[in-house]
């Protein structure tokens, strides 16, 4: 429909996801293994709201006109292309004339159908088992995986970290050799009387305006939070061994360690919703530079051991004790189950707001000046690590 596929999202035919395996015998009871493939994240709908995507597909209106190329709000910047992106007011249906200003001042929660490629995963292994006569299996593997085109939850696209290097780095400058920051000065607002005051943020309802907001790439506008955004990657590693002892006299032993590393640049749907500093919603050191923000992930274990034992009871037909009569009907064919699991700790995100930097919609992320020492204490005034670290 006028030039827009019909779909909620652009149809992508290079999804091929090849699976290769190979199994080798080099010596008796010895086997090396190896495989590789690709998998894909299957993507569905987001949900209910004027976004139009998820239930409500074309129900509600598919976009709201931002970049207007004609009439008094003519180069009042927003994203543009009618339904490629499309927005939605905190729940307030935008206008039906794209040119009304009561679509501007707002802040606004975009969904981009160019960046909704599918998510794709890597994985490879590559493994040496050797099995003993005594019944005792080991093998040893290396397996990896990486992540590609995952999931940000929201990322702040009308922040400080958007304007141009060069007016950052001769802000900062002046800021360094006058103590004056030269982007929170206060001057006329070219949108007052234009935007309705009502509908504009705080930022724009004044008479005055902060010039860091004149270099936003969307200055008409308040903030603006990219949803669903496929942009980040993650990468992982293992070494990762295994015990078996078969049955023997009715027990079972199976001894588990994994050694691991596990990095990414945002937070996936499923698994970082709630890292907050590692590419969480609305929390990025700067969302036009997602590797600054590459960094072990929330969910990263380095260290798992996991012992399990199955102990078949001696009771019962066949077996040592109360093999026949009501005694075997009743505790025959009984397994007790014991699982031991020791692991470390997940890793903990430190950051804080940069309002106070005159940077809202940033993060502040703290640099490691020194050796991390682990105090042990607890409670308030005995910290588990030093803070000068």
């Amino acid at each position: 429909v006028g030039g827009n596929s019909r779909g909620q999202a652009r149809t992508d035919l290079r999804n091929w996801g090849p699976r290769l395996g190979l199994a080798y015998r080099a010596l008796k009871g010895t086997v090396i293994r190896a495989g590789y493939g690709i998998s894909y994240v299957p993507i569905t709908g987001i949900g209910a709201g004027a976004e139009g995507f998820g239930v409500d597909g074309f129900i509600k209106p598919a976009f709201v006109s931002i970049q207007p190329t004609t009439g008094p709000y003519t180069g009042l910047n927003i994203l543009d292309r009618q339904f490629t992106n499309a927005f939605t007011g905190g729940g307030t249906q935008g206008a039906a004339d794209p040119q009304s200003p009561a679509n501007l001042g707002r802040g606004y929660n975009p969904f981009f159908r160019e960046q909704f490629r599918i998510p794709y995963a890597q994985m490879w292994n590559f493994t040496i088992e050797h099995q003993l006569r005594s019944g005792l299996n080991f093998s040893v593997a290396y397996v990896g995986s990486k992540g590609t085109r995952l999931l940000v939850q929201g990322i702040s696209l009308n922040s400080t970290t958007a304007i141009a290097r060069s007016v950052l780095d001769s802000a900062r400058a002046q800021y360094i050799s006058t103590g004056v920051n030269p982007l929170s000065a206060q001057v006329d607002n070219p949108f007052y009387g234009i935007i309705p005051v009502a509908l504009a943020s705080a930022s724009l309802s004044g008479p005055k305006i902060a010039q860091s907001q004149l270099y936003l790439p969307y200055p008409a506008y308040g903030s603006i939070s990219g949803q669903e955004m496929h942009l980040a990657d993650s990468i992982y590693h293992s070494l990762q061994v295994t015990g078996r002892r078969a049955f023997s006299h009715g027990i079972q032993v199976t001894g588990y360690f994994v050694w691991s590393k596990s990095l990414d640049d945002g937070a996936s749907l499923g698994t970082n919703l709630q890292d907050v500093n590692n590419g969480g919603y609305g929390a990025n050191i700067n969302p036009y530079d997602l590797h600054l923000d590459r960094s072990v992930a929330n969910s990263n274990v380095p260290l798992r051991s996991v012992m399990s034992l199955v102990w078949e009871l001696p009771f019962g037909k066949g077996r040592h004790w109360l093999s026949a009569g009501p005694g075997a009907r009743i505790l025959g064919g009984w397994e007790m189950n014991g699982v031991l699991t020791l692991m470390t700790g997940l890793p903990m995100s430190l950051s804080y707001s940069a309002s106070a930097l005159q940077a809202p919609g940033n993060t502040q992320t703290p640099n490691q000046i020194a050796p991390v020492q682990i105090l042990h204490g607890i409670n308030t005034g005995n910290p588990w690590f030093s803070t000068s670290s």
